[in-house]
């Protein structure tokens, strides 16, 4: 299962679409009944088959299965931010929250549902924690810019977009 995940990881870091990459894990991930096989079956299920319904399903398989991972709480959230179920998504990126409050992507997440929501001053919170907690993402910091923009806070827009661009020159 090890050689699996190590495909998985690699294929949806590089490039989620790697559409070949994903089918070789897939091949070797039936032996496995860890939470890595329900992850990354929520992961295929959304990047490669598109199918959001099957990726919820698959996400609360996990969590159901898991309810102490903030890892199965993160992606449950995280499937249903795809699906445009915000204030779903939002409990259970709380909930990994309550498991560990250190956890730059469910911090990440709820920034991503308040800027959907329009709630600039939730996004900003809620990115900044996940910059202090080492976040690296250029949309992360993108965003950060926009809502202070939409705030009218033109000095820190201009920062984080600056700050955006350059993790991304690099």
């Amino acid at each position: 299962s090890t050689f699996y995940q190590a495909i998985s990881f690699k294929a949806f870091a590089v490039d989620p679409t790697d559409i070949e990459m994903l089918k070789k894990a897939l091949k070797y991930s039936g032996k496995d009944t860890s939470v890595h096989k329900d992850i990354f079956d929520g992961d295929f299920a959304f990047w490669i088959n598109h199918d959001k319904t099957t990726a919820i399903m698959k996400f609360k398989e996990a969590f159901e299965k898991y309810p102490s991972s903030k890892t199965t709480c993160w992606c449950l959230g995280m499937s249903y931010l795809w699906a445009g179920q915000n204030d779903s998504s939002i409990k259970y990126n709380q909930k990994a929250l309550d498991l560990d409050s250190h956890f730059p992507r469910a911090y990440e997440s709820l920034g991503w549902n308040y800027f959907v929501k329009k709630d600039y001053k939730e996004t900003i919170k809620n990115f900044e924690i996940s910059i202090s907690y080492g976040a690296d993402d250029p949309n992360v910091y993108r965003y950060t810019g926009y809502a202070y923009k939409e705030l009218n806070n033109l000095e820190k827009s201009s920062f984080y977009i600056q700050k955006a661009d350059s993790i991304e020159r690099k």
